[in-house]
Order: C-alpha cells, then sequence, then structure tokens
C-alpha cells in the first residue's frame, strides 16, 4: 500500500520533524556517522569513526564496474582498496582462486583466479576470525534495513554492466541476527564462478539504515534494484483463510437468494521487500461433478478485494466455486488460491391473503369479502409474484369453535360439496363463491359475496399454494375475520421492518431483545376517520383447546412515551422492555382500531416470542496477554429452531452500557486481538452475541482477561513511520494491516487509537499545566478560514515540542486511515465495526490533517448511506448503535487543526 505522508496544517509546522535518539556509549569512542545518497546512482560512501581513524568502506564508481570492499584488521588500521596514502598502513587485496572456497583465519588473503571480462566478481571483504571485535560505537550498517525480529535481509547488489545473472550464477546473500546481537553476513556465488566468502562481525550495538532505491533501465540492458532481488528472495507465497470455511462441491454451504452474504479473507503475507499484492476473485458455475472455466461476469460484484460481497439477487439458482488469487508484486511467479463453494436456493415465499398479511380484520355481513394472494404474496427471489405458477386452494372454518371439514384426515377445500355435510362449514351454499383471478390463474383470487357469512361470528380462512414446476416448494396463510352487523372499513396492518416478523403457522414472530414497529392504513370504506387507537392482549394458551385466551394489558397508559409511541396514530411502537419486563408471557395481540362517525374498522397481528439461541457457552484462552495477542475465542453447542445465523464479540472496561465491536463472524471460533483493560486493573470484560436467523439474540458473557498495550511494539512503528513509509513489510502490525480483514484491521486500528488518544489528552493536560492557552490548542471546523491564535506569554519549547508530538502522530493516522478505504461495509455488525474503528482513529481532532478529515468523511458517508439501505431489513438496535459510531466518526472528521 502506497502511503503519503501529510503534515498538520495550522500550528503544527510543515517541516520534516528531527528525532534525536541518544546513542549508547562504550568509553569514549565517537558514534558512528553514515551518510548514504538518495539516488543510488553514482558515488557511495560510507565512513567510520574508530580511535580517530578514517576508514573508507566503500567506493562505487561511475561506471558501477568495480565495488572494492574493506576488511577491518583487528587493531582498527585503515584500509584502502585505491589511492591508499603513503603514510597509512594497509593490507591489500587479493584474489582466492577457483577451487578455493576457505579463507585463512591469519590477517592473509589468498588470491582467486581471473575473472572473464563479462562476468565481473565484486570484490569481498572478510574479517578474519582473530579479527573480530568492533569497538561498540562503531555501528555496522548492512546495505538494507534489519529487521527488528532478526528476520533475513538480502544486502547483493547488481551492477550495471552485468545486470542480468542467469540462473546458474545467482549471487546470493544473507544476514543473518543471532540471537546474541552478532551479525553474520555470508555472500554466495554458486556453480560456475565458485567464490564463498564469509563476513563474521560481533557487535554489541546494531544500527540500521533504510536506503531507498530508484529503479533504472538501461538501453540494451536489463536492471534490476537491491529491492527486487531483495523481494524475490525473502518473498514467501501468501497463505489464505477464507470464511466461512469447510466447504467442498459436495457439500457447499447454502444461502437463500433473496440473502445478501460475504465471503471474508486473511491473507497472511511475507514478503521483506513490499507487501503490494494483487487481489481477483473467480466466480464459476459448477454441476454436480465439475465447474465451469468460464469465469461469471456481474458488474455488481467488486473482484478485486480481500472481501468477496454478494448482493441479494444477484445469482440465480444453483452452485458455485469462488477462487480468491492473491499474486505478491515484488515476485509475480508467488500467488496462492483459496476457494470456497455455495449453492444459491430457493428462499420461502411470503403468503398473504389480504395485503400486509394481518391476523384478523373485520367486515360488514354485506360486504363483499376478497381473498387475494396471488396479488399480496410476496417471492423474496423476485421482484413481482407470478401468480400464475401457483395451485390454490382455500379452507375455512367456524373459529375456534370448529376445525377445518376433513375426510380420513385430509382438509377439504371450502369449494367442495363435501363441506356441507359438517357442521363446521362456513357456507349453507356455495353459490356466494367466485373466483376472479386471470385467465391463466383464476383461483389465485376469490372473492365471496356479501350476506355469505352470518354477523357476529369469526371464520379463519387458510390457503395453500404449490408451486407448478416444483411441487416441494409451497406455502400457506390464514387469516380470521370478524364479521360484524355494521358497515367496516378495511384496515391492513404490518411490520414495519418485515424480516423480523416472520411468519410461525398462525402467528408472526418476535424477538424479545428488539422492539416492534407496526404500520396500519385504511384500503376499503375510509371516510372520516377521527379517531386511531391502539391496544395490547397478553395471550396464554389453553393446552385442551389449543386456542390462545386474549387479556388486556392494562399499563399502555401508563407507559406511553416511556415503552409505547404512537398510540393514536397509523404507526405504533413498543420497545423490547414490555417482553423483557413479562418475560413469562409467550403471545401478545396487538390491534389497532380506527373510528368515524359513521363506521369503524380493526385489524390485529398476533405474535409468538421467538426463543433466543439456547443451551450453549463460549470460552476465551489465554486470560491475559497484550493488544497484540491473539485471543482465541470458541463457542459451542448452542441451538436454535431457526437455526444460528452468526456471532458478534463486544468488549467493555467499566461501564457495561458503553461496549465497544471488536470482531463479527459467522462462525463460532475466532481470533481476535483486544483493546488494553481498564488503566488501574487492565481488565477487560467480552460479551458474546449469538444471533439466530430472525435475529434473536442471547448475550454470554465471558470471563474477564487482562491485556496490556504492547507499547513496544506500538513505538516501533512509530518509529519506523518517521524513518520510512515504504520499508514496512517486516512489522508484524503492518503485515496485520495488509490482511485485509476488516476484523483483523478494525482491532488493530482501535488498539493503536486508544493508546494515541490517551497520549493526545496527557498531553493536552502538560501544556496547559504549563501556561499555554487553550486557544493554542483549539480546533475549528473544516471549512474555517480562520486559525485560533492568542498574544499571551508562555513556554515556546513545551508548544514546540507538543507540535513535534502532533506531527509524529499525524502522520501515523495518516497512514492507518488508508487502510479503512477498501473495506466493504456488508451488513450492520460490518458497519458498526467499521465506524467504531473510525471513531476512535478520529477522537483526537487535533492530530487530524485535512487528508486524514477528508478520507474519514468520505468514509463516514459510504458506511451512513449503506445503513440507510438496510434500514428497513435490520433491527432498529443494530441500526442506533451504528448510527451513533458514524455520527461520532462524523463530528471528528469535520474538525481539524
Amino acid at each position: 500500500m502506497q502511503w503519503q505522508s501529510s503534515t498538520v496544517t495550522g500550528l503544527i509546522s510543515s517541516r520534516p520533524v528531527i528525532i534525536t535518539v541518544a546513542p549508547r556509549t562504550v568509553a569514549t569512542t565517537p558514534p558512528a556517522t553514515i551518510t548514504i545518497p538518495v539516488n543510488n546512482s553514482t558515488t557511495h560512501a560510507a565512513s567510520i569513526s574508530a580511535n580517530n581513524t578514517t576508514i573508507p568502506m566503500t567506493t562505487i564508481s561511475a561506471n558501477n564496474t568495480t565495488i572494492p570492499m574493506t576488511t577491518i584488521p583487528a587493531n582498527n588500521a585503515t584500509m584502502h582498496t585505491t589511492d591508499i596514502p603513503p603514510n597509512i598502513s594497509t593490507t591489500p587485496m587479493t584474489t582466492l582462486p577457483a577451487g578455493n572456497a576457505t579463507m585463512p583465519v591469519n590477517n592473509t588473503v589468498t588470491p582467486t583466479s581471473a575473472t572473464p571480462a563479462n562476468n565481473t566478481i565484486m570484490p569481498v571483504t572478510t574479517l578474519p576470525a582473530g579479527n573480530a571485535t568492533i569497538p561498540v560505537n562503531n555501528t555496522v550498517t548492512p546495505t538494507s534495513a534489519i529487521p527488528a525480529n532478526n528476520s533475513t535481509t538480502p544486502t547483493t547488489t547488481i551492477l550495471a554492466n552485468n545486470a542480468t545473472i542467469p540462473v546458474n550464477n545467482t549471487t546470493t546473500s544473507t544476514t543473518i541476527i543471532p540471537a546474541n546481537n552478532s551479525t553474520t553476513a555470508t555472500t554466495t556465488i554458486p556453480s560456475n564462478n565458485a567464490t564463498t566468502t564469509t563476513i563474521t562481525m560481533i557487535t554489541s550495538t546494531i544500527s540500521t539504515t533504510t536506503m531507498p532505491v530508484t529503479n533504472t533501465t538501461t538501453p540494451g540492458s536489463s536492471s534490476s534494484t537491491r529491492t527486487s532481488i531483495s523481494s524475490y528472495k525473502n518473498c514467501y507465497q501468501p497463505i489464505i483463510t477464507l470464511t466461512p470455511a469447510n466447504s467442498s462441491l459436495s457439500s457447499p454451504l447454502q444461502y437463500r437468494r433473496s440473502e445478501a452474504f460475504s465471503i471474508s479473507s486473511y491473507i497472511q503475507l511475507n514478503c521483506s521487500g513490499s507487501l503490494s499484492n494483487t487481489i481477483e476473485w473467480k466466480i464459476s458455475h459448477c454441476t454436480s461433478t465439475i465447474c465451469s472455466s468460464e469465469t461469471l461476469q456481474e458488474q455488481t460484484i467488486i473482484t478485486t478485494l480481500s472481501e468477496l460481497y454478494i448482493p441479494e439477487l444477484t445469482l440465480d439458482y444453483g452452485t458455485y466455486q469462488f477462487t480468491l488469487t492473491v499474486r505478491m508484486f515484488a515476485a509475480r511467479q508467488l500467488s496462492s488460491a483459496a476457494s470456497a463453494y455455495i449453492q444459491i436456493i430457493p428462499s420461502n415465499i411470503v403468503v398473504n391473503l389480504v395485503q400486509f398479511g394481518p391476523t384478523m380484520i373485520t367486515r360488514g355481513y354485506q360486504q363483499d369479502l376478497i381473498l387475494d394472494p396471488g396479488s399480496y404474496s410476496i417471492d423474496p427471489d423476485t421482484i413481482t409474484f407470478n401468480a400464475s405458477n401457483w395451485n390454490y386452494e382455500y379452507y375455512c372454518r367456524i373459529y375456534p369453535d370448529y376445525s377445518f371439514p376433513s375426510i380420513l384426515g385430509t382438509d377439504l377445500p371450502l369449494d367442495d360439496p363435501r363441506t356441507q355435510q359438517f357442521n363446521s362449514s362456513c357456507f349453507s351454499n356455495q353459490s356466494g363463491l367466485n373466483y376472479v383471478g386471470a385467465t391463466n390463474s383464476p383461483k389465485s383470487s376469490l372473492i365471496i359475496l356479501g350476506n355469505s357469512l352470518k354477523s357476529s361470528q369469526t371464520y379463519q380462512f387458510k390457503v395453500t399454494m404449490l408451486n407448478l414446476q416444483n411441487s416441494s416448494v409451497q406455502g400457506f396463510d390464514y387469516l380470521l375475520v370478524k364479521v360484524e352487523r355494521n358497515q367496516q372499513m378495511l384496515i391492513v396492518m404490518g411490520c414495519v421492518i418485515s424480516t423480523l416478523c416472520g411468519e410461525n403457522v398462525e402467528y408472526q414472530y418476535v424477538n424479545p431483545t428488539t422492539q416492534v414497529a407496526l404500520f396500519s392504513t385504511c384500503t376499503d370504506n375510509c371516510q372520516s376517520i377521527n379517531n386511531i387507537t391502539w391496544n395490547i392482549y397478553q395471550g396464554v394458551m389453553n393446552t385442551t383447546s389449543n386456542v390462545v385466551q386474549w387479556t388486556a394489558f392494562q399499563n399502555v397508559k401508563q407507559y406511553e412515551n416511556i415503552w409505547f409511541f404512537g398510540s393514536n396514530t397509523a404507526n405504533f411502537t413498543a420497545k423490547n422492555n414490555l417482553f423483557v419486563s413479562n418475560a413469562l408471557i409467550n403471545y401478545w395481540r396487538f390491534e389497532v382500531v380506527y373510528s368515524s362517525s359513521l363506521q369503524n374498522g380493526s385489524s390485529t397481528i398476533d405474535f409468538e416470542i421467538n426463543q433466543s439461541p439456547q443451551n450453549g457457552s463460549c470460552s476465551i484462552s489465554p486470560q491475559n496477554g497484550t493488544t497484540t495477542t491473539l485471543f482465541n475465542i470458541s463457542c459451542s453447542n448452542w441451538q436454535d429452531s431457526d437455526g444460528v445465523q452468526g456471532y458478534s464479540f463486544q468488549s467493555w472496561t467499566i461501564d457495561y452500557t458503553q461496549q465497544m465491536i471488536i470482531a463479527y463472524s459467522s462462525v463460532s471460533t475466532v481470533q481476535v486481538r483486544l483493546p488494553a483493560g481498564a488503566d488501574n486493573t487492565s481488565l477487560l470484560h467480552i460479551v458474546v452475541r449469538i444471533r439466530d436467523t430472525l435475529n434473536c439474540i442471547t448475550e454470554y458473557n465471558l470471563s474477564s482477561v487482562i491485556v496490556l498495550a504492547d507499547s513496544e511494539l506500538i513505538n516501533s512503528l512509530i518509529n519506523n513511520l518517521q524513518t520510512s513509509t515504504t520499508n514496512l513489510s517486516n512489522h508484524p502490525l503492518v503485515q496485520v494491516l495488509n490482511s485485509g480483514n476488516q476484523n483483523a484491521i478494525s482491532q488493530v486500528i482501535n488498539s493503536l487509537s486508544q493508546k494515541f488518544n490517551q497520549i493526545n489528552l496527557e498531553s493536552i493536560q502538560l501544556i496547559v499545566a504549563n501556561g499555554i492557552p487553550t486557544s493554542n490548542i483549539a480546533v475549528s471546523s473544516l471549512d474555517s478560514q480562520n486559525q485560533p491564535g492568542s498574544s499571551t506569554s508562555f513556554n515556546a519549547s513545551v508548544l514546540t515540542e507538543y507540535n513535534e508530538q502532533l506531527n509524529i502522530y499525524a502522520n501515523v493516522r495518516d497512514y492507518l486511515i488508508t487502510f479503512t478505504t477498501d473495506l466493504i461495509p456488508t451488513n450492520a455488525d460490518s458497519i458498526a465495526l467499521q465506524a467504531t474503528a473510525l471513531a476512535q482513529l478520529t477522537q483526537s481532532p487535533n492530530q487530524l490533517t485535512r487528508t486524514a478529515s477528508m478520507l474519514g468523511s468520505a468514509k463516514c458517508y459510504q458506511l451512513a448511506s449503506t445503513l440507510s439501505s438496510i434500514a428497513t431489513s435490520v433491527p432498529y438496535e443494530d441500526v442506533q448503535t451504528a448510527a451513533t459510531q458514524i455520527a461520532q466518526c462524523t463530528t471528528n472528521v469535520l474538525t481539524v487543526r
């Protein structure tokens, strides 16, 4: 990932920040000084002071034909390979014979055999075994950075006149840092020109300098830089982990066509030259035995990011192979691939006898009753419902006194003449039944003429629908009709978020963990409506009659505008406090009554409480660690009749209500990096939310863990970013940030931001204590053209130090925010996770550059737009959580220094 430093505007200086680190000294030897040009095109010189004796180490001639290297003897005498002054003792360089790869252990060098003119060998320096001590102050500078984890760093240079090295004549250079801080560099020229020289240098202090490399190409030749060769020799295949996993062609994962889903990946990269890579997803249609080589092209699917998001209604029914391929830029031949198999299956249709599917309506006995499932039913897999694809049968009974008329256990349709012999028959004659559907599906709509039903009676109608192409696909619906003597308005009602009101035979499900929002409307005979009233009933099942007995809930007025909202409007909301405070009640009825001076009308929805996942447990290990420790969370044995949809993980320190999402997953076992615990105790509390497919949630509290900030690794990232923004590939946090996994990236950003915000607060408190006016550290809105100022006298050095610190952390925040731009918001948990990370990262506006503010603003807008698009299909509580974090992020990024 490319990153460009930005400097904070206003009071923060635009000059580079100079960081002075006191060197470790021994006796009176002066510290080492290293000077390296940045273009690598002419002469490079490194001078080391040792007992006030100058040793020119390396000279690269302008034509790049010879690179003499220097041997340092034990007494630190000066050695020159060219232009040696007469007053300085030297040890001349000699060559080693072709078959002699062993160096003597004294201060002598054996010559080598001649090398052909077109295959020049670079002379290399040997430090003899008896001269292995280098003064502590004389730091050793390799030609490439030595990673903090003592990983291997190649140090090979290819000369312009010999830019191409055949495979059988490849120069390999390895730098190994042993555990005792000794440095061992080995250069090997294998095969045809086999000359091996080993240089061993032991020192207790190792300073590293990262040399920027400029790629150049000479006409008529191929030129490779140190970075490209280093990347090739120390670049490994990416390791890809897909979630969800464990799928195959014979056992694919299943998703309904109406469901959006995503396949996330964690890409583990190990390439010392560069972590840059290309990502490509390939989607192939499969039969039962083989997958097509042709790639499915869908414009709505982004196939170049680490997470693949498939919107609903995108793929047709069938089985698909999703293959992710990752290739390294530094070595294109290094690539890895991983596949997942998913079957797209039909969704269940939603059958509605009347519009919106209420449980009960009222009609006057002289009014016609229209049952029209062909018009009001919903197929989630298509934009419009195709009524002609179904076969319809209608049934009726007098409720609740009788069952549906049946013979030998088989219910009889209401137009079956045999129903006349049953007392439960709804009609004395069937002349009032008219099918009025389209020509190709006449039974899709039924009119029951006025005077066919008796007043002061309640009837239950049922419809079953069988798919003509696939008889295993079917649906049904029930409707209670209360017949009144007077004319009635036709009132219908439904759930604002229909996905939260799943059908359950004669009832609809409601989640005790979410609020229920209902709407109503009048569709027939609507005149001069002057009052709307909502009533609530609680029910108890009569096990003998298998009928629910309803009792009015008496506290509606008491809890108005506390639990209940809109009691006299067309829309009504009941908070989940109603269900939580009455946990033993499993059935609830919500009724809306419209009235006018001439007539009334009512409608109801009957709910059954959806049971949340039960009987499971979760655990976490280890019980303590740092912010870079991988904690394992495992959940098992959770059971739910609707199926478990996924898990989310929240953390908190002091206040339970201030929970912060740290991860989400569709699988029950995850690895997470946790934020630091409370300041005094380092305790962190974790809550796991187990969610079923109808969004009902069970919360499980894990045992508390101790988490400390990994200050050493955080500081190393900060220091490395001040030195270089391109040679960070071996830093563990940078590797996680480049994994492309939004859980891992958000966790790292949260932990780092938490630490930065704490340091920033302490810094502000310090400078205020030193008499610096708050106007000098105030922030202004993003579009403000004026910067705050003050003529008050104060400690200027403290403010200067503060501003330098601002530059440092502003640059780090600039770097971190770039990793959020390509994260895809896939669902409510994903939006909340990304918004939380952004809110934490932007919490200190005085450390935000305009670049960071603009990137943050664009990301917040993307999250807000996505949340708006799904707001009517996810629980209100999820929308509220995500919206709160988006609002905080927006507030932060609209305020800059």
